[in-house]
């Protein structure tokens, strides 16, 4: 699940600066002003998948559509920035860059709830930093391949299988167990649906009760 933003951030906020000066034929004009303009609102872009997800709540949709829309856009669009126009270079670029950041933005939060708390912070470290150190950082490299023996397209395709291939771990991935089921390890503490009422209002909470 963690392989599509790391190849994607990879591929689209760091390589694609080098294939747009050095590799593209013709190569785009003002590539890096393009690229640093891209990720600039990559950064506002994650702020905004994080708010878009915490809205919309359904972190799992959320991901699957813009896991798809990755898919099928990044070949298109790559290809697209080939061609050397620096106006569809920029729009390409952010246009991955939004798929890419509605992904990270949905994926972090579910990562962390669909592991126990005991688990949360090993879950996120390991699993997501290991899909940052193997795909991403391989993803430039895989990218010039690619480019060097086909064209920008099969580097977009690179994007498409990983997508692919995240999306069907993310529907297989198993899912979270019960509240009444978590326990926190070694304090004996299970996390149940207390319904308890605040001064000023009747609103629910949930609570840690002594097992």
């Amino acid at each position: 699940v963690g392989a599509l933003p790391a190849s994607a951030y990879y591929v689209i906020f760091i390589w694609l600066a080098i294939f747009m000066e050095t590799i593209a034929n013709p190569p785009v004009p003002h590539a890096f002003a393009i690229n640093t303009a891209a990720g600039a609102l990559g950064v506002l872009g994650t702020v905004l998948g994080g708010w878009i997800a915490d809205c919309h709540g359904h972190y799992v949709r959320l991901m699957i559509l813009s896991g798809i829309g990755l898919a099928i856009s990044s070949p298109l669009l790559l290809r697209a920035i080939e061609g050397g126009n620096p106006v569809v270079a920029f729009f390409s670029q952010c246009s991955l860059g939004f798929f890419a950041c509605v992904w990270n933005g949905s994926m972090l939060p579910w990562m962390v709830s669909s592991f126990p708390p005991s688990l949360r912070l090993t879950s996120v470290s390991i699993g997501y930093n290991a899909a940052v150190c193997v795909f991403g950082g391989f993803a430039p490299t895989f990218a010039t391949i690619l480019v060097d023996r086909y064209d920008a397209g099969a580097t977009g395709l690179y994007l498409t299988v990983l997508a692919v291939l995240s999306i069907v771990g993310l529907l297989i991935a198993p899912k979270r167990l019960p509240k009444d089921q978590e326990v926190h390890a070694g304090n004996g503490i299970s996390l149940v649906e207390s319904n308890t009422k605040h001064a000023g209002g009747d609103e629910a909470t949930s609570e840690g009760v002594i097992a």
